[in-house]
């Protein structure tokens, strides 16, 4: 069954631990200090992953947690993460490898695109043409619960956007995740972590 998200949890998913401190070392900005150990756990070794509480962070608890959310994410991991509709699984979406795994999980139906979360429509315009259509919506209704369907411009990777060269793009109204996809600096899947055809 579906499970709907809280804003209270964030789920790291690492599938490839040795990257995250490399990672984490190349995000690491104005003297930060993060503790590498126990951050991510592997599903591929059989643990639970790491699940962090979202509720009541202060400004510094926000930008360290988007920080090793972005480590996981740029090293080619996997983050589970509300949204204001459905927990998203997310992977940076311009990376082909780390798109196969949520494409083997999701069995994505055809004609249907996954969407992409974004910081701006700065950041849409680089991977979607975005008409007067589109930019009014992007005005009126994000950030928020919708997404935008706009012609793809074939920036991601293979898979992300619909066999009719089509793409969804999000921008989530949570400031730690549209922080997370800033570090991050490329667009993450925004697709929801149920498996396809689940509610």
């Amino acid at each position: 069954s579906r499970i709907s998200p809280d804003y209270n949890s964030m789920y790291y998913i690492e599938l490839h631990p040795p990257g995250v401190s490399h990672a984490l070392r190349k995000l690491k900005q104005n003297n930060t200090t993060i503790s590498l150990g126990g951050i991510i756990s592997s599903l591929m070794s059989g643990k639970l992953p790491r699940i962090i509480k979202l509720k009541d962070l202060s400004e510094a608890e926000v930008a360290r947690v988007a920080l090793e959310a972005a480590a996981v994410l740029k090293a080619g991991g996997t983050v589970i993460y509300p949204t204001e509709t459905v927990y998203g699984i997310g992977v940076v979406a311009t990376n082909p490898e780390a798109v196969k795994k949520v494409l083997n999980y999701k069995s994505r139906r055809e004609g249907k695109p996954l969407s992409i979360a974004v910081t701006d429509q700065s950041m849409a315009a680089q991977f979607v043409e975005i008409n007067e259509q589109a930019r009014v919506l992007y005005e009126r209704f994000l950030p928020g619960p919708m997404t935008v369907i706009s012609k793809d411009l074939g920036v991601v990777a293979p898979g992300v956007a619909s066999e009719f060269g089509t793409l969804g793009i999000r921008m989530p109204a949570h400031p730690l995740i549209m922080k997370m996809v800033e570090l991050v600096q490329q667009p993450v899947t925004a697709t929801s972590a149920n498996g396809s055809g689940e509610k």
